[in-house]
Parts: C-alpha cells; structure tokens; sequence
C-alpha cells in the first residue's frame, strides 16, 4: 500500500498549497504569536483561552516540556504576560493521540488526589487510582491494560507475600547490590593484552598463555616475554609462580566489592544511608562459628542424694 499512501500524502499537500496560496491572494493568512510565521491557515491556529493564536508546531512543542517535567496545564506562549492556558480541546488536536491520553490521565490522577477521597490508592507504577476501604488487603492490583501490575498498598514496591516490607529488598537497594555483583564478578576474569579474551582460571600457575600466542602473568597482569618468563617470577619479584589460586580469587572479590560500594555511593550521593539486605560481600566470607555445645556438669553423689530424699529428715527427733 506504499504507493497509494504516497499518492494521498502528496494529494494533501497540494490541497494545502492551494488554499495557502489563495488564502495569501484574499489576504487571511495568519501570523504566529511565537514563531512569527506568516503562512498558516486559521485552521493551523490554537488559541489560549484569552484569545491569543499561535500555530501547532509551536503549541506541540510547549506541551511536549511541560508533559516532560511531570507538569499539569500549557501556559500561553505571549510575550506580554499572558496568564491564558490551553484547553484540553486545544491540546487534543495538537498532541499525538498517545500523548494527550497520558496527559489526560495525570490531570484526573491530580484531580483525585485534590479531592482528598479517604482510601484512594494509586497505582506507583502508572496514573492508575482506586478506592479500596478495607485495609485488610495489602495489595493493590492495577486494573490499568498498559500496566495490570500488582503493588504493595504500605511499601509501593512489587507486591511481596508472603514476606513482610521490612524483608523486601527495595529498589535502591536492588540496584545498588547488581552494581556491587558487576564489579566483583568482573574482578574474577582476567583479559588477554593482546586479544583482550576474558578467561578464568582454577588451578595452576601464573604463566598463562593464551589461544593466541600472547602470555602473561595471572597474579598482577603483567605482559611475559616468550622463553623469559621466568624472569618475572626470580627471588624477590612481587609475583610468584605458583599461588593458592582459591584464596587469591577470593582476596580480589572481595576488594573488589568494597571497592564497588565506595564507588557506588560516590555516583549516587542518596545511597550513603542504604543498607543491604543481601549483600554479596557476604557470600564466600567466613563462616560463623557454631556455638559450643556444652555438657552438663556432672552433679555430685551427695547431691544426688539429696534430690531423691524426700521428705526431708527432720533435724530433731522425738
């Protein structure tokens, strides 16, 4: 259908041309109040409701910023102060339909949070908004087609039952722990000079080499020349040949995690006071120690005695 959609398109713009060009030959073309065009139709134009006229374009573009910032009503767009806004019907027809449905929704969610409705309970992740009277159910589900998600109506995060809000990992805390996981994964690999292939290794010594051709020292990374690599690993040289692969890998991890954090809340100031509920500097740490188990201290044999004595003997007799 391309070539019939061609055909329309250019059918419209000639249509448009000549009433352009008649409208400029009996004089009714209109100027933009913002752009200063002097080529639009008077149906090309918007006005605010306190009558001033500006093209489409210009009125699409204020609303696109306004919508943007998470705001809620289009100012007039004069220079002279004008405390004039447009109308939803104005907006309809210079919005795409998408947007101005969205916008619309956000003015009714502000409507009804205005209207201080008791038990009104919005959807966090859309404009969603619903009277729910009983406080029993903790759960909010989103009857919102684009969304139909399910959120917790005490924590507005991801509906969590059977656990409490305090045992859910909220968002920050989730994005902040991924980015902790990055960095200490990313300290198990090494990368090839030469290649820059990733690899890992388990077990053996420090001269790797790799499939192709380049060698290098696993312990500090170093390039190795090839028949000399024992250099880098004589006496008194910061690297040794053979290393326990197992604790070094576990050294780097976790380095590299505390490292991560510092990082992290250094990127996102708003972090400093998170704490996380799983946090990965955790995993392949020291295991707690049991507790003792202690035996019963054996009782004495007069003691004995004495709990099986019943009545006891009386200090006196008759």
């Amino acid at each position: 259908h391309e070539p019939e959609i061609r055909k329309r398109k250019e059918q419209k713009a000639r249509l448009r041309q000549e009433k352009v060009d008649k409208a400029r030959k009996d004089g009714l073309l209109v100027e933009c109040g913002c752009c200063f065009g002097d080529d639009y139709l008077v149906e090309d134009m918007l006005e605010c409701t306190k009558g001033h006229a500006f093209c489409k374009e210009c009125v699409r573009r204020s609303a696109n910023e306004v919508i943007g910032a998470g705001k809620i009503g289009v100012k007039c767009l004069s220079i002279d102060g004008c405390e004039g806004e447009f109308t939803l019907i104005a907006l309809e027809k210079a919005l795409p339909f998408a947007v101005f449905k969205g916008y619309n929704r956000r003015i009714q969610s502000k409507e009804l949070e205005d209207a201080g409705i008791q038990g009104l309970e919005k959807c966090p992740f859309c404009d969603y908004a619903v009277i729910m009277e009983s406080e029993q159910n903790s759960v909010l589900t989103c009857r919102n087609p684009e969304c139909g998600r399910e959120s917790c109506r005490r924590c507005k995060e991801p509906s969590h039952i059977p656990l409490r809000c305090d045992e859910v990992e909220k968002k920050s805390e989730r994005d902040m722990r991924k980015y902790i996981e990055d960095q200490m994964s990313a300290a198990l690999l090494r990368n090839c000079w030469k290649c820059k292939r990733a690899f890992f290794k388990v077990e053996g010594c420090n001269h790797m080499t790799c499939s192709c051709g380049a060698e290098m020292c696993y312990q500090c990374g170093a390039r190795l020349q090839k028949g000399k690599y024992m250099d880098h690993f004589k006496d008194g040289m910061p690297c040794n040949l053979t290393i326990d692969t197992k604790k070094f890998n576990a050294a780097r991890v976790k380095n590299a995690g505390k490292q991560a954090i510092q990082e992290y809340k250094m990127m996102h100031p708003e972090a400093a006071a998170v704490a996380l509920k799983h946090n990965p500097l955790g995993v392949g740490g020291k295991k707690p120690k049991k507790a003792a188990l202690r035996r019963p201290k054996k009782k004495r044999k007069a003691e004995v005695l004495m709990q099986h004595r019943w009545p006891p003997r009386p200090a006196w007799r008759s």
